[in-house]
């Protein structure tokens, strides 16, 4: 993880800014925990009780081992979000990773929201459009009837008090990201290639989330 960390903040230099989701997905509303499920007298507890979001201390979840590694790096900035946070090293990082909004955390006032208007290259490394974050931008944007919001909740401090927030979010569907990612591809749109013995991939943040946003307006239903 650290070589793949190092290489790549060798690639961009110290004029680039490179960022990473390190989601913390664990830290959300019980009620609708699945796999197990959680006995609904639990609930309660588990609102009181879990640790608050911390940008230095909380770790990221199913997000894997380079994400992971990334995050302690000296001099990488974390955004606020409980859930959805990215972290970001670079002239940038403060730009795109300051005021995270709580609500809809993947839309307009995120960070993919800024990295949207920057333009960023965004690289897929070892995993597919299934894992695409950027893509689900592109599921704010999109006008389509299947469309739905969710109250979800978790543990943040305020004024250095742990509390109990909520906020609504889009019940986001990456059951099409690859579909979506193979017609982007098929348009001509991305480069592709391996990385030792991984697939790779590299676009643009508008291009993909432009096609993405027009692709789900005519699919979803």
């Amino acid at each position: 993880a650290q070589a793949v960390v190092d290489a790549l903040l060798a690639t961009i230099g110290t004029d680039g800014t490179l960022v990473m989701p390190t989601h913390a997905s664990g830290l959300s509303e019980p009620s609708y925990w699945q796999h197990p499920p959680v006995p609904e007298s639990w609930w309660p507890i588990i609102r009181e009780e879990t640790p608050a979001f911390d940008p230095e201390v909380t770790p990221s979840r199913k997000m894997g081992v380079i994400v992971e590694c990334f995050r302690h790096y000296p001099g990488v900035r974390r955004s606020g979000h409980p859930q959805v946070s990215f972290a970001a090293i670079g002239p940038n990082a403060d730009a795109i990773t300051a005021d995270h909004s709580m609500e809809n955390p993947l839309g307009e006032a995120s960070p993919l929201g800024r990295l949207y208007d920057l333009d960023a290259n965004i690289l897929l490394l070892g995993v597919g459009h299934t894992n695409n974050t950027s893509l689900h931008l592109a599921e704010y944007r999109a006008d389509y009837s299947s469309k739905e919001w969710s109250r979800q909740g978790a543990p943040v401090l305020i004024d250095g008090q742990r509390r109990w927030v909520t906020f609504m979010e889009i019940e986001g569907d990456d059951g099409d990201f690859d579909q979506i990612g193979a017609a982007y591809a098929a348009s001509g749109q991305g480069r592709s290639g391996r990385v030792g013995n991984g697939a790779a991939t590299l676009m643009t943040a508008r291009s993909l989330v432009d096609f993405a946003t027009l692709w789900m307006t005519e699919h979803r239903t």
